[in-house]
């Protein structure tokens, strides 16, 4: 339960940060505080991802999401290119990209584990 709500919790930080590349670093910086949420569910899914697979090479996981990330921000990419930063999408990604860009780390972990415990 926990791996699959990392996954989309995962999913939609990249689609966040495609839509800040696209959408918004013309006008400034990546907010530092969504960066850090970024980097800690990427670390979240790493560990959570050796948890639940321990027999796993850790590089090969590593590498799994990398290129996740990889194919989600290539997609994302595509779409704000063709269709443009009000596409369904783009707007997801800028209420994600603004939801998650006020909370810190604390915050995040409670969150994370208000949704994954049963």
């Amino acid at each position: 339960m926990k791996f699959d709500f990392l996954i989309r919790f995962y999913d939609l930080n990249e689609g966040a940060f495609a839509y800040h590349r696209h959408c918004l670093s013309t006008t400034g910086a990546i907010n530092p505080v969504f960066l850090k949420t970024l980097e800690f569910v990427a670390d979240e899914l790493f560990a959570e991802s050796i948890k639940d697979n321990p027999t796993m090479n850790p590089d090969h996981i590593k590498a799994k999401i990398l290129e996740r990330r990889y194919k989600i921000q290539y997609g994302l990419d595509r779409a704000n290119i063709n269709e443009g930063c009000y596409s369904q999408a783009s707007l997801r990604a800028k209420k994600h990209y603004h939801e998650f860009g006020q909370y810190d780390q604390l915050a995040i972990r409670k969150f994370i584990d208000d949704k994954t415990s049963n």
